[in-house]
């Protein structure tokens, strides 16, 4: 038991939220100078305690990430539009989540030599779906496993090319089809509505970073 000895009053506020026994602790400071101030704190420190699970029951991710590099890209082609994805996070249950995906890159592919140059440009389109478990799940953290099984659409296109080099001997990247793939992640809660996350995986991109946005509150 935490006491407080003032010639002001405060209110003492007892919420109790999944299991938990939450105290929050409001001074009001009449007539003094303090007053604003207090307020203030109060306003920032108020979502940090009234924090529980980040992931639960009818939450719903909705996440925008950037990846770096894709184990897609064709071997020695350098990215001109990094991994771009956004994917959705239903959560089933406190621990089971399923979603969906949509992701794009792009690369280039420059090759120089007696007979010639040329460049190349590769395109991945990503559709999906996922599956979450989330194993790991207290205040801001919560951490996963999952996996996705899709389909990547390639694109390629010659954009330079001189002297003797034809279209037809220019070789194609073979990229693309129905893909299966496996990651795992972090999720890390700033408030109820917002937060960032973090995944590394065989997908679209081996490293994803971005941020989320929970369409529903934390119960």
């Amino acid at each position: 038991m935490l006491l407080l000895t003032s010639k002001n009053w405060m209110t003492i506020i007892k919420i109790q939220k999944n299991e938990l026994n939450i105290f929050v602790i409001q001074l009001i400071l009449n007539n003094h100078p303090m007053k604003k101030i207090s307020s203030i704190l109060f306003y920032f420190f108020l979502p940090q305690i009234l924090f529980a699970q980040s992931f639960q029951e009818g939450n719903i991710l909705i996440k925008g990430g950037l990846g770096i590099s894709s184990p897609y890209y064709w071997k020695y082609a350098e990215g001109v539009i990094p991994p771009l994805n956004i994917n959705v996070d239903y959560a089933l249950k406190d621990k089971i989540g399923v979603g969906g995906i949509l992701g794009y890159t792009a690369s280039k592919y420059t090759l120089s030599d007696n007979a010639g140059k040329y460049v190349s440009r590769q395109t991945y389109r990503l559709i999906g779906g996922r599956a979450t478990y989330h194993f790991w799940n207290k205040e801001h953290y919560d951490l996963y496993i999952g996996g996705m099984m899709g389909y990547i659409q390639s694109g390629w296109k010659v954009t330079y090319k001189e002297k003797y080099y034809a279209v037809n001997e220019i070789p194609k990247p073979k990229y693309g089809g129905f893909v299966v793939a496996g990651f795992a992640g972090l999720n890390y809660s700033i408030n109820n509505d917002w937060g960032v996350f973090g995944e590394v995986g065989y997908s679209l991109s081996v490293i994803t970073g971005g941020v989320y946005w929970r369409l529903s509150k934390i119960k």
